[in-house]
């Protein structure tokens, strides 16, 4: 009877057959700050501006002290002071943070890494085609199933160990390729068809591109050269058919000796 009248939770958690340790397992965790042993990425954490302790029981694994600085960077008031947020692979992008870093409203359209790409081509677009080359980028520390979204300067990507460079850029490669004139098959990119309207440099560049190769797919509202017109094939009346007839030239003799004429 003291089981029957005690609260459901405690009913439910001693009833027989109840993994009372799994139980107490599922329980969170509280997080730790991100630690490693490895003195370079420990540097490399730092310069970022990011909260990793080094120890010597800690993890050597560049990729388990992301797993950490996710873990612990997924709190907001975290998140928001270090200028990051993380996120999994299935969560929405945070259309509000972004918004607030590129300083501007986005489009209600773009959703998720179509989103993160977008705001990532604004910031580069600043930094390219804007009034400070040192515009802070978008950048990225990625594990396999979530990412560390940092607002970063570009100069900050560095070739860390064997790793390569680390953070990575999170803007198309296509908007980069169109700053500095080449233009893609499909390559017009929304964030750099906005910015080419009013840019006197882009506009130039494919005016010049048209001109000499005619601008690709993708790109047709920026055609400003007139299409050429092909010359037209020259007619050269019906084709005639019939059987060819050969007839052979006799062979040539040759001159005779000029001597042979008085003999």
């Amino acid at each position: 009877m003291a089981i029957m009248n005690a609260s459901p939770t405690r009913a439910a958690l001693w009833a027989p057959g109840v993994d009372f340790a799994g139980r107490i397992r599922e329980k969170p965790r509280p997080v730790t700050p991100p630690s490693t042993s490895s003195r370079e990425f420990h540097v490399f954490f730092q310069s970022l501006g990011l909260n990793v302790e080094l120890h010597v029981d800690a993890t050597a694994e560049l990729f388990e002290t992301v797993d950490q600085l996710i873990a612990w960077y997924a709190d907001p008031a975290r998140a928001a002071e270090a200028k990051v947020f993380a996120l999994t692979k299935d969560a929405p992008a945070p259309r509000d943070v972004l918004a607030g870093w590129v300083g501007r409203a986005l489009p209600q359209g773009l959703e998720d890494y179509a989103l993160i790409s977008y705001a990532a081509d604004l910031l580069f677009i600043a930094g390219e085609h804007g009034a400070s080359g040192s515009a802070l980028q978008l950048l990225a520390l990625e594990s396999e199933d979530a990412s560390l979204y940092l607002l970063r300067p570009q100069s900050h990507r560095k070739q860390v160990g064997n790793e390569g460079w680390l953070p990575s850029t999170m803007n198309s490669p296509d908007t980069e390729a169109a700053l500095s004139g080449i233009f893609r098959f499909e390559g017009c990119t929304p964030a750099f068809a906005e910015h080419a309207k009013d840019c006197d440099a882009c506009l130039a560049a494919l005016e010049a591109w048209d001109s000499e190769h005619g601008l690709p797919e993708g790109f047709e509202r920026f055609h400003r050269v007139p299409v050429r017109v092909r010359k037209p094939v020259l007619d050269e009346g019906p084709v005639q058919e019939g059987v060819a007839i050969f007839i052979p030239r006799p062979p040539e003799q040759p001159p005779r000796p000029w001597w042979k004429f008085w003999g």
